[in-house]
């Protein structure tokens, strides 16, 4: 089957900019999975997922989110699934004022990129459950 993330613009009940994940069996027929506050909105109502890839424990979405009352920045959301029907949000540490735009299988696990008000950021996850933000090298440590 088929898994597409994105977002909705506001639907009463939902609140605005929630988290969505549709899912087709040939790509033509799309159907949205059941909208969970928890999990797609949140406490501010406000979470958008921006990519989605294949690992952890099946699938794996990443975007961003308002994730506490009276927050002024964004913070990176990480979202998983087994199947594409059931999600959960995963916690990711010290992140905030981080917009997570992509992830993709790599490596020995999961890389998920994003941007702060400083520039670019990397976190990487073995299982997709838990993860890790990279170091940033300076010039001097780069690898020639």
């Amino acid at each position: 089957g088929f898994v597409a993330v994105g977002g909705t613009d506001c639907i009463p009940g939902e609140g605005c900019e929630s988290a969505a994940v549709w899912t087709s069996t040939d790509g033509t027929d799309w159907s949205r999975v059941p909208h969970d506050p928890e999990v797609f909105s949140g406490t501010s109502g406000i979470r958008r997922m921006t990519d989605v890839t294949v690992g952890g424990p099946g699938l794996v979405a990443v975007g961003y989110g308002v994730e506490e009352p009276g927050q002024t920045g964004l913070n990176g959301v990480v979202w998983a699934s087994e199947d594409g029907y059931e999600w959960s949000r995963v916690p990711i540490p010290g992140n905030g004022g981080i917009w997570l735009r992509s992830v993709t299988a790599g490596g020995p696990g999961l890389v998920a990129v994003g941007s702060n008000y400083w520039g670019g950021v990397v976190w990487t996850s073995i299982d997709g459950i838990n993860w890790d933000r990279a170091t940033r090298r300076s010039s001097a440590q780069r690898v020639k």
